[in-house]
């Protein structure tokens, strides 16, 4: 009665971690095609990352399907907000000086080899 026991437990616990994890079906996020590149060149792309990131789960599929696609020449948009500005970004720290200028007399010799 034990192993029948242990057998269900073992087949009931690989069920509900089975259940936890899904195969992404495909990417969550929006990919553009970039520019100057046409629809049928666009969804080959497509096809060749899904297909590249089909091995991971969802955000990792994400992930790998956006890199997948930029680096294929496809645009990411970013949603307004998630990075500032160049314009607007401003440092707090202090201004750099130049460097002081080299010393007096007649430059060193240089190292032997």
């Amino acid at each position: 009665m034990m192993p029948t026991r242990s057998l269900l437990l073992a087949v009931g616990s690989a069920l509900a971690l089975s259940a936890c994890a899904h195969y992404p079906v495909g990417p969550s996020l929006m990919v553009l095609p970039g520019t100057g590149k046409d629809f049928s060149r666009f969804q080959d792309d497509d096809a060749m990352c899904r297909d590249y990131a089909s091995s991971t789960l969802q955000s990792r599929y994400d992930n790998a399907y956006l890199q997948c696609m930029y680096a294929n020449g496809n645009q990411i948009p970013v949603p307004p907000g998630s990075f500032a500005a160049s314009s607007t970004y401003t440092s707090q720290a202090t201004p750099h000086r130049p460097p002081p200028p080299p010393p007096a007399g007649p430059a060193p010799a240089p190292p032997p080899y």
